[in-house]
């Protein structure tokens, strides 16, 4: 699994978190954001950069804030992710007699975030989380001459940002998030090699945050 992104961004997280964590509303909060995914590219048994497009995620969840290190506000955050990717036209070429050429995710993950006042409205936040994902499906490695032999597994995940309040309950968030899986298991029908792939999306997202 390529953690090195994630640990570099959770070093980040004990700087992060919302200008709006100033004022005295501490309460339970719901978020949603949308983004453009990248999916990285994998080497199934015999093939290497199978490449796939732009597409798109949602997320959804519900923190609750749990202390305050100085101007640091920390929250635990229950999030559902999901995301959808199409392969390149050229890595479809490489698996002649189907036509499936989707990759997708849907995980449910526990974050630990932070927000940090950088002004009067504006924030840092940055987060950190591990999860379970039911679903993992790169369909083109079912079918043909290939097999996905895993379709679920334990996932974690990265997230960093700017977060903007524009009233006391209502904030909007632009930002990065990195998440991956530990390896899938794919399997070559006609060597029998099986190789292991990771599901990772690098995504930049638009969010939103209320309080409740």
């Amino acid at each position: 699994m390529r953690t090195s992104p994630i640990l570099a961004l959770l070093a980040l997280s004990f700087f992060a978190t919302s200008a709006r964590a100033q004022s005295d509303d501490d309460g339970m909060y719901f978020t949603l954001s949308f983004g453009g995914t990248t999916t990285d590219s994998v080497d199934p048994p015999g093939l290497q950069g199978v490449e796939y497009d732009t597409g798109v995620s949602f997320s959804a969840g519900l923190g609750l804030p749990i202390t305050r290190t100085g101007s640091v506000r920390w929250s635990l955050e229950g999030e559902w992710y999901t995301s959808f990717t199409k392969m390149r036209p050229r890595s479809q070429a490489l698996f002649p007699g189907t036509k499936e050429d989707t990759a997708r995710a849907s995980a449910f993950l526990l974050n630990l975030a932070a927000e940090c006042p950088l002004a009067t409205d504006l924030q840092l936040y940055a987060a950190g989380g591990v999860g379970f994902a039911p679903a993992l499906e790169f369909d083109t490695m079912d079918s043909g001459n290939y097999r996905q032999l895993d379709r679920d597994g334990t996932v974690v995940q990265a997230k960093i940002g700017l977060r903007y309040a524009l009233g006391r309950n209502y904030d909007v968030t632009l930002g990065y998030r990195y998440f991956t899986s530990d390896g899938l298991d794919v399997q070559n029908l006609t060597t029998s090699q099986i190789d292991n792939v990771n599901y990772t999306n690098q995504v930049i997202e638009v969010g939103f945050r209320w309080g409740i």
